[in-house]
């Protein structure tokens, strides 16, 4: 039975084979293997792939699960920039219909911020990245004349609101 689908992240890549090493000791209580075939690092300062300890060592940033590992700024604008652009492409086509207020809170609510569920669960959202966010679900959904204040609109029904989901509470909880 083999190690799969696991991320391994190192403080650098001199420290992957002690790593390797270590998953391999644990071998003897689980009688799982890793599997090197599947696993890679990334080394940013790397011009060209190579292998440490039988692991693939890229040059080029490693995707695991629709995100970029490292911690490198331009990563983690990757990251964001790629929702982003799904969650446009999806409000342009809401955007040609005519749906009522309660429709626009619905469709921003589950279609729009749903692409970004996944990455803002898996990396770190800038508080930047979250006013980018609030700004854009609200010009759907006021279609660019934001007529009430996030804090009354995010209110719940009971208190006459449209409980409108506030994206910084959002990404906390989250």
């Amino acid at each position: 039975m083999y190690i799969d689908d696991i991320a391994l992240v190192a403080d650098s890549v001199h420290a992957l084979p002690k790593l390797i090493q270590d998953i391999n000791y644990c071998r003897e209580f689980t009688d799982l293997w890793l599997n090197n075939d599947k696993c890679v690092c990334y080394d940013p300062s790397a011009s060209m792939d190579y292998l440490v300890a039988d692991v693939a060592v890229m040059s080029s940033p490693v995707k695991y699960l629709g995100v970029f590992i490292g911690i490198s700024h331009d990563l983690h604008i990757r990251n964001f920039e790629g929702p982003l652009r799904k969650m446009k492409e999806k409000a342009k086509h809401w955007h040609s219909r005519f749906i009522s207020l309660e429709g626009s809170i619905l469709v921003a609510k589950v279609l729009l911020l749903s692409c970004f569920t996944h990455i803002m669960n898996c990396t770190f959202v800038s508080s930047d990245q979250v006013t980018v966010l609030q700004n854009f679900l609200s010009d759907f959904i006021w279609h660019g004349r934001n007529k009430v204040k996030l804090s009354v609109f995010s209110l719940p029904y009971s208190l006459g609101s449209m409980k409108m989901i506030n994206v910084k509470y959002f990404v906390h909880k989250l």
